[in-house]
């Protein structure tokens, strides 16, 4: 498994790529774009298990807490959300947070230790990786 920033295989960005998003339980696709105040997007980041390393629910509570405060302090607008496995097997407490771009989203996952953050917009999801330009799509 990659850790801190590095590279991250295959088989792991396949898995994020097909992350199945849902905001305010939702699928990401039922979204309104319209609702999102005129960026278009929401940004999907999470805090939980840094470099796709499983950590205690109790320690990733409180690293979901830290970001949810983060955002806060920074005056961002949010909504919970989720990552999901197509299978189910795996998934992780998410924000889904509007009113920044792709370097801002991009620094809080390097901030929170994540491999990678999500994009979704007009019927895509975009996986963006933190620490290099690396990017892909899907629609949703």
């Amino acid at each position: 498994m990659p850790v801190n920033g590095g590279p991250i295989d295959e088989a792991l960005w396949d898995a994020y790529l097909a992350t199945v998003v849902t905001i305010d339980g939702r699928p990401a696709a039922e979204v309104a774009v319209g609702a999102v105040d005129g960026d278009g997007s929401w940004w999907v980041l999470t805090a939980h298990n840094p470099f796709s390393g499983e950590l205690s629910v109790g320690e990733n509570d409180r690293r979901h807490e830290a970001l949810c405060r983060r955002l806060d302090a920074d005056g961002l607008v949010w909504r919970s959300a989720f990552g999901t496995s197509p299978d189910g097997t795996w998934s992780e407490e998410s924000i889904a947070v509007t009113g920044i771009d792709r370097d801002v989203a991009r620094a809080y996952g390097r901030e929170f230790g994540q491999h990678a953050v999500f994009d979704v917009a007009d019927g895509i999801l975009r996986v963006h990786a933190c620490f290099d330009d690396r990017t892909a799509e899907r629609p949703l």
